[in-house]
């Protein structure tokens, strides 16, 4: 079961049954992230897979002071292109079932930052391309205060 901060994302291929979701739980959540007790620099865990739950579970954690960051967004990415709702089409894999075919989109995990002050920072983003139906993570880009762990 996918437990999340937020809505799920669902990233589905046109003329199959084929779906995906990406959620994240953030560690402030109402409920903390089970990890949260044993990994202190957790700032949040970032879940894909398909509805039954996800098959993919990554921990988002961070160096330094992490009270710079509140989790703002979860989005699809389809070809780079930042997904404006919480469904996108895979049209480029339409009607192929395949896990070739469940590459080239990936997820964007926005967060907010602010100075001590409060005062608004730019956006930190983490970008995690899904490719052969799985999370890439040597092919992520985050800030460099931030790292992912593959859990499973």
């Amino acid at each position: 079961m996918f437990t999340a901060t937020d809505s799920l994302v669902e990233v589905a291929v046109p003329n199959t049954d084929i779906k995906r979701f990406f959620a994240f739980y953030y560690r402030y959540s109402a409920v903390d992230p089970p990890e949260t007790k044993q990994i202190p620099d957790l700032f949040g865990v970032v879940q894909y897979g398909p509805a039954e739950g996800p098959a993919q579970r990554v921990l988002l954690r961070v160096t330094g002071d992490s009270s710079t960051y509140d989790y703002e967004s979860t989005q699809a990415l389809v070809h780079d292109t930042v997904s404006k709702w919480r469904r996108a089409e895979l049209w480029s894999s339409d009607g192929n079932r395949t896990a070739p075919s469940l590459s080239r989109f990936g997820v964007l995990v926005t967060l907010r930052a602010r100075d001590r002050e409060g005062n608004d920072l730019p956006n930190a983003e983490i970008r995690i391309p899904v490719s052969d139906d799985k999370l890439d993570l040597a092919h992520a880009s985050l800030p460099k205060s931030f790292r992912l762990q593959r859990v499973y």
